[in-house]
């Protein structure tokens, strides 16, 4: 073999090589992310531990910290790969379905949109936030999180409810309406306690936002 061929074999050998330790070690830090995930809505933030994390896992406490960091950092990874449900976007007005609402020139669909997808975050979501607000009874250095995730919540609504069409009140008062009619609080009520189906819940939520939000005769 010419001695560029060997070389360029070797250079090649050692890409491929590199690229399989970036995937190896992505698929741990997934894996730990979804043992934890399971864990903290199973046994609650206080009880999981992450040595139980990492037998769960199949690795090392010490690999738990190099692949994500403390106890408190695996449950904001958990809490944002929840919320983003595994988009590669650093917030939900980034994901994909906004663009669909962006496009879409109807008000009434948009609001549709809106809410569908809400109430499927609130869903996904809720329990998670239910362990976040636990550990920062336990955690003070965890209280922020829990601010942020209200505050990161209105500044997502804020930002979607300036894409809808026909908003008849000013943008700051519909993201607070937004943000109210949509709450994980208002999805633990129907569609949890009182057991509301999914689809009732979003045509309820439509009925008011279109009615809060556009001119009357608009729908």
């Amino acid at each position: 073999m010419p001695p560029g061929d060997s070389e360029a074999r070797r250079s090649y050998d050692a890409r491929a090589r590199r690229a399989r330790a970036r995937d190896d070690r992505a698929r741990t830090r997934s894996r730990i992310i979804e043992v934890a995930r399971d864990a903290f809505l199973t046994d609650g933030y206080g009880a999981t531990s992450l040595s139980a994390v990492a037998a769960g896992a199949g690795v090392s406490v010490q690999t738990i910290y190099l692949a994500v960091g403390s106890k408190g950092e695996l449950l904001r990874q958990v809490v944002r790969d929840t919320v983003l449900a595994g988009e590669a976007v650093a917030a939900v007005s980034e994901a994909s379905w906004v663009t669909e609402l962006a496009v879409q020139t109807d008000p009434a669909v948009q609001i549709e949109i809106l809410v569908r997808e809400s109430v499927s975050l609130a869903a996904r979501a809720y329990p998670i936030w239910r362990v976040v607000a636990e550990a920062a009874t336990l955690d003070a250095a965890l209280l922020p999180d829990l601010k942020e995730l209200e505050d990161g919540r209105h500044r997502d609504q804020r930002a979607l409810v300036g894409l809808l069409h026909g908003v008849a009140v000013p943008l700051d008062r519909a993201a607070d309406i937004v943000h109210g009619i949509l709450s994980p609080e208002l999805w633990r009520l129907w569609g949890i306690e009182r057991g509301w189906p999914r689809e009732e819940v979003q045509a309820f939520a439509v009925d008011v936002l279109v009615h809060a939000l556009h001119r009357p005769g608009l729908r």
